[in-house]
């Protein structure tokens, strides 16, 4: 099973028909390894199964199995096929979940599928709200770009630089980032000398 629940070939086998015979023998094909596996009961629904790793708890009576496989796909794992093989059981279909039975298949389509009308013939009744997609702005790949005006050509960058006004010692030619003011606090009043 994949993440959607969908079924994924991993073996393939040619037999007769789809008959429980013919399923037992495609499923015991798979299942070498479980031979080796352990079960001790717990009680009579409730079963322990060792498989040389984490192994299970197995629930009957409420088809549950602690590795999580049968709850998820609705298909016996091989923690309940060993207990089914425990009780000398070769139809495991009771353990089945019911979607997975033919009978709910048909019953799907039981009722009729009537095809829609054209689009011409469809009634608007006026009180729909057209909803948009939402807005997603796509962020671009890579290093954002710097903000920062670029002079232009022939444009003197001794000159940009030189309106630069900081804003600690109010000189011009740089900003208060790269400032070397030292303050001369010995009056009381803060006073500012830049070395620039």
């Amino acid at each position: 099973m994949d993440a959607n629940n969908g079924i994924l070939p991993l073996a393939y086998g040619i037999g007769a028909g789809e008959t429980t015979d013919h399923w037992t023998w495609f499923f015991g094909k798979r299942n070498r390894k479980s031979l080796s596996w352990t079960v001790k009961p717990i009680s009579q629904v409730k079963f322990e199964v060792l498989d040389m790793k984490k192994g299970g708890k197995v629930n009957l009576q409420d088809k549950t199995c602690t590795c999580k496989q049968w709850q998820f796909s609705g298909i016996p794992c091989g923690h309940v096929m060993a207990v089914a093989r425990y009780f000398v059981l070769r139809n495991v279909t009771t353990h089945v979940q019911k979607y997975f039975h033919t009978e709910t298949y048909k019953s799907a389509y039981m009722e009729d599928i009537n095809p829609l009308d054209h689009i011409s013939e469809w009634i608007d009744p006026g009180h729909l709200q057209t909803v948009l997609p939402p807005l997603v702005t796509k962020r671009q790949s890579g290093r954002p770009k710097s903000t920062a005006r670029i002079p232009s050509q022939g444009e003197d960058k001794d000159n940009f630089k030189s309106k630069r006004k900081c804003s600690r010692c109010l000189e011009y030619g740089h900003t208060r980032s790269t400032c070397t003011a030292h303050y001369d606090l010995s009056d009381g009043k803060q006073k500012s000398k830049c070395n620039s």
